[in-house]
């Protein structure tokens, strides 16, 4: 058929039915009030970067102190905070700030944060670390992400499935 015919709703568009709209599934419902904290969370966390980006890494660290827990937003504040961190040669702390990032991040999507990890590590001398973590963002998966991939909780999974990292066991 022709480009989305096959689909029932077109279908009766196409002989002049009308459809009802589509429906939205409902989602988590939040308060007023916590709407509005997400909200101005977001907009410091854009000043904060707004500020990494004029060179001001001590202003944006401060703001991300101030902040404290994100909630939602702790992946991206926490690579943020590597960032500024990584600017102010500190790079152990970058280093745990960006794994951080990463462990809450899916993958394949982690890549960028787990090398920009692994590479404030190297600067720290933490080469084992590095090695580990350019690894992982090159693509081997972390044990502890193998069960996020597969929706397996990690007790039911047998021993042998951890073995090797990179090629997993879908059993």
């Amino acid at each position: 058929m022709g480009a989305g015919l096959d689909r029932p709703e077109n279908q009766a568009q196409a002989h002049g039915q009308s459809t009802p709209p589509p429906t939205v599934p409902e989602g988590p419902t939040i308060s007023p009030e916590q709407q509005l904290r997400l909200m101005r969370l977001a907009r410091r966390l854009n000043e904060a970067a707004g500020y990494l980006e004029l060179g001001m890494p001590e202003k944006t660290l401060a703001i991300l102190e101030e902040l404290g827990d994100v909630g939602p937003f702790t992946p991206g504040a926490a690579l943020l905070r590597g960032e500024a961190l990584r600017l102010q040669q500190r790079f152990a702390e970058a280093g745990a700030s960006f794994e951080l990032a990463a462990r809450f991040i899916p993958p394949p999507f982690d890549r960028p944060a787990y090398f920009a990890s692994s590479m404030c590590y190297r600067e720290a001398g933490e080469i084992g670390r590095a090695i580990n973590l350019l690894g992982w963002a090159r693509g081997a998966i972390p044990p502890y992400k193998q069960n996020l991939l597969r929706g397996v909780p990690p007790e039911n999974l047998p021993p042998e499935n951890f073995r090797n990292c990179r090629y997993p066991r879908w059993t």
